[in-house]
């Protein structure tokens, strides 16, 4: 039976990764998190709640895995990206030290990083290929550079280490688990939505023109996709984008 990390886990993202893993039965799953961790997960996986950031804590985590699925992050919607662009670097990067260091002394089998649409945020090709990520203008956000430097750390310890890394960039994710937020924008676009409406504000606020459109994928999808990635020998060293086909 495969032993599998998922920091990250107790998230929106993460918690469908974890039911996905759980779900197959061929695999013991460790949750990392600091948040608490749900009944079903705490009596279904081992639940590691140390700082990621510090290495002792990455390699109590990491000890005995042989599949690292790296969520851990400061997430959020387009207004938390503003707000807190100093401490989403500071504390993703620290996350990025931590977790690599503590895969590559135990010599996982793969890494699965869990990277985000928003490293195309200035893309010019449309619909965006994982090949555009070559020639896509550095993002303005610090999340959006936040998440490609992510990438950039798992080439650069295969480049040195040999790191067997595969890269997923989920698009547009919504499902159960997120809740919206009462200042707007902290919240990602969906749960924020809800939120208004149930409220019964009128009218309804958005970010942007109303003119933009997104590929909304479900979490569940995006789970499957993880683990198929992380799974699948063909796909060590790629990089793939994971998003629904229907603009909405």
């Amino acid at each position: 039976m495969s032993k599998v990390l998922v920091t990250g886990g107790a998230g929106t993202i993460g918690s469908a990764v974890v039911r996905r893993l759980v779900r197959d039965g061929e695999f013991d799953v460790r949750v990392s998190d600091q948040r608490e961790a749900p009944a079903w997960m705490r009596d279904a996986c081992e639940v590691h709640t140390g700082d990621l950031r510090d290495l002792s804590q990455s390699r109590a985590a990491a000890e005995g895995v042989d599949n690292v699925i790296h969520l851990a992050a400061i997430v959020g919607g387009i207004g938390n990206f503003h707000k807190l662009p100093h401490t989403l670097l500071e504390v993703n990067n620290a996350l990025y030290n931590g977790v690599f260091r503590a895969a590559l002394d135990v010599g996982v089998a793969r890494f699965v990083y869990v990277s985000s649409s928003m490293v195309f945020e200035r893309a010019t090709e449309f619909p965006t290929t994982e090949a555009h990520i070559d020639t896509t203008p550095t993002p303005h956000s610090a999340y959006g550079f936040s998440k490609l430097a992510g990438e950039v750390y798992c080439r650069a310890a295969a480049d040195e280490h040999d790191l067997p890394y595969t890269i997923c960039r989920p698009f547009n994710a919504y499902g159960p688990g997120e809740v919206p937020d009462a200042e707007p924008g902290i919240a990602h676009a969906v749960p924020d939505l809800i939120r208004k409406v149930l409220s019964g504000q009128k009218p309804l606020q958005i970010f942007g023109s109303g003119e933009q459109t997104r590929t909304l994928t479900h979490v569940d999808d995006i789970a499957e996709g993880v683990v198929t990635a992380m799974s699948h020998p063909a796909a060590a060293g790629e990089d793939f984008n994971i998003s629904a086909s229907e603009e909405l």
